[in-house]
């Protein structure tokens, strides 16, 4: 298929038991269901170039190969994902949708998201309350910094729990393009995350060199999440 693929119905249906495979040749376009259910056993990514979801879709599995699936407005809630190390390919959520992963309990989930610049996957394991999370990933903040703005991540990882006990440890991972002016990856950093209108940040583990990763264990609030410097929070926003 080279263009858009739009189901309308007919004999093309939307059930727990069929599998598309995104296997699509067209710089950009858009994927679609207008079936009441819009049920998938699996979905498959592999697209060269940027495909948009123009509808909400639930899937037992995503596999991510190659190319961009772009969220815009719509979700897509999945029982497990599939990526080997492979894969270019990652889910950009865009807009107000998010990628929503069902049953998240302790073990590691790899979370392929990215946005225009590239790959920043989040990683999860939740060793509380199994249950289902949203996530979505951002270039820039909602919320203002306190200080020293420059010394960040420029991207914004949002994780929401979408039930009570979740209890998570969490691993970020970015680019060298991600970086604000100021930021120091040779430098102490802290992930923070925005609660009740403060960022708190837990002091966390820097690995890599481009792409880098942060890892923070025990988080039990979430959404919003960036990635700091010390300096820029202080000292009575820091959790030890």
């Amino acid at each position: 298929i080279n263009g858009d693929f739009v189901v309308n119905g007919g004999t093309f249906e939307s059930n727990s038991a069929a599998s598309v495979k995104l296997n699509l040749k067209g710089a950009t376009g858009v994927y679609k269901y207008a079936d009441a259910t819009n049920l998938l056993r699996n979905l498959t990514v592999d697209a060269v170039g940027n495909y948009t979801l123009q509808s909400a879709i639930t899937s037992d599995n995503l596999t991510v190969e190659t190319g961009v699936l772009t969220l815009g407005n719509n979700s897509l809630t999945v029982n497990s994902i599939t990526r080997d190390n492979t894969a270019t390919g990652y889910v950009l959520t865009g807009g107000t949708g998010s990628l929503i992963l069902k049953n998240v309990g302790n073990m590691s989930n790899v979370i392929p998201l990215g946005t225009s610049t590239g790959y920043s996957p989040v990683t999860i394991t939740n060793t509380g309350t199994v249950g289902d999370f949203s996530f979505a990933l951002k270039t820039g903040f909602d919320n203002a910094l306190p200080s020293n703005a420059t010394k960040s991540v420029n991207l914004q990882w949002n994780i929401t729990p979408l039930g009570a006990g979740a209890n998570a440890n969490l691993q970020f991972q970015w680019a060298a393009v991600n970086h604000n002016a100021g930021f120091a990856s040779n430098q102490a950093i802290n992930v923070a995350n925005y609660h009740n209108g403060v960022y708190v940040g837990y002091p966390a583990v820097l690995s890599g060199t481009n792409p880098y990763t942060a890892t923070v264990n025990g988080i039990n609030q979430f959404s919003p999440f960036v990635v700091v410097n010390d300096g820029v929070l202080p000292l009575d926003l820091l959790a030890f």
